[in-house]
């Protein structure tokens, strides 16, 4: 429903001429989709993330308090709160990893306000890209928006200095690019541990062991590629194009002396009160069918290849269930799964036959790549 209601939408704006593009090499020079239909999800997203934030005041009041000497829910049951809540060294480690990203980035010449409202824009989409994964179960969400976006449109580019600049492009390509975002893999691990019983700081200490180790072999992987056989003749993305466009992209915000993009400010407002409206209908009424998540990811890369997937199986469920009742449809989920299940053994076979007769490029599970 809003996969298409979006592309609908976008034909208006464009037709009628009342949106621009989206920033692209410039505030002034646009591509992609128009700026209305995109500024308004991210008003979207916002809501979504103070709605969820709102939600778990509870769960965060309680790490709060037990990340502190004496105070209730430290020192006794952690077995217990490790099953039922947020671990209580979870606060420490958020309060390090800001601290340590704000001293990296000033370090390096980046103003404060400049790397507080990056990290803001990150955050939210990360929360909310995590939430979408574990309420929806989607292979991949794409995130349409960078950081830099968000950072030139509320303060506007007159107001950040070159340094600054060359640094939200670095921050921004590698921090807090959105394919970096491991939220939603570790909210899936911690859902198995709760369902399995697996200690939870078990789950946790090897998952930090993976992320430092995966850190190290692909850090040294990429250097030894690109010194080896030379970053021209490697993967064009992230050897070539991304960092052309990231840089080429910033020096084109600095060329004009423009502040708060006002318009897109309006389309963020739009979006998060229209988002607001949907969260109401869809936790007052039952009978309401559409699901506000939708609207945050409508219109995407990563729905526009799965939303016929998704009809295709809603419309099966709905068959289903209509006819044959509510235990056939959960005999069927097994097939499902087994459908699901096939696809993943299919693809691991091709990779270990592509290994042991050094095929490359062969791409076996279907993915978006850039033209």
């Amino acid at each position: 429903m809003f996969e298409w209601f979006c592309y609908v939408e976008r034909a208006i704006f464009t037709m009628t001429g009342i949106a621009d593009g989206q920033h692209q090499w410039s505030p002034l020079h646009t591509f992609g989709y128009t700026l209305l239909a995109r500024y308004q999800m991210v008003g979207a997203v916002i809501a979504l993330a103070v709605v969820f934030l709102w939600s778990s005041q509870r769960e965060l009041a309680g790490m709060v308090r037990a990340a502190f000497p004496g105070r209730p829910g430290r020192g006794v049951g952690r077995e217990h709160r490790a099953v039922e809540g947020i671990p209580w060294w979870t606060f420490w480690a958020l309060i390090i990893g800001v601290a340590a990203y704000l001293f990296w980035t000033t370090a390096a010449g980046m103003r404060l306000y400049v790397s507080i409202v990056l990290l803001f824009f990150f955050l939210v989409f990360a929360v909310i890209a995590a939430r979408v994964v574990a309420a929806t179960g989607f292979l991949w969400v794409y995130d349409y928006f960078l950081p830099m976006n968000g950072l030139s449109d509320s303060l506007g580019p007159a107001r950040i200095d070159p340094q600054s600049w060359s640094n939200v492009a670095l921050v921004n390509f590698t921090v807090l690019n959105h394919r970096a975002n491991t939220m939603p893999q570790t909210l899936d691990g911690m859902k198995i541990v709760r369902e399995t019983g697996i200690r939870q700081h078990h789950f946790f200490i090897g998952m930090a062991v993976g992320v430092v180790v995966a850190m190290i072999v692909s850090c040294a992987v990429v250097i030894r590629l690109g010194y080896t056989y030379g970053g021209q003749n490697l993967e064009p993305y992230h050897f070539r194009g991304g960092v052309e466009w990231v840089f080429d992209r910033v020096a084109g915000f600095q060329r004009y002396h423009l502040f708060t993009n006002w318009t897109a400010i309006g389309c963020m407002t739009a979006g998060a009160a229209f988002m607001g409206l949907l969260m109401y209908l869809h936790r007052t009424f039952l009978w309401w069918p559409l699901y506000p998540l939708g609207f945050a990811i409508g219109g995407t890369i990563a729905t526009g290849q799965i939303w016929f997937p998704v009809f295709v199986g809603w419309l099966l469920k709905t068959l289903v269930v209509r006819f044959s009742g509510a235990p056939t449809y959960h005999r069927l989920k097994s097939v499902a799964l087994g459908l699901v299940l096939g696809e993943f053994v299919c693809v691991g076979m091709w990779l270990v036959i592509d290994a042991l007769t050094g095929t490359t490029l062969h791409k076996v599970f279907p993915a978006w790549a850039m033209s």
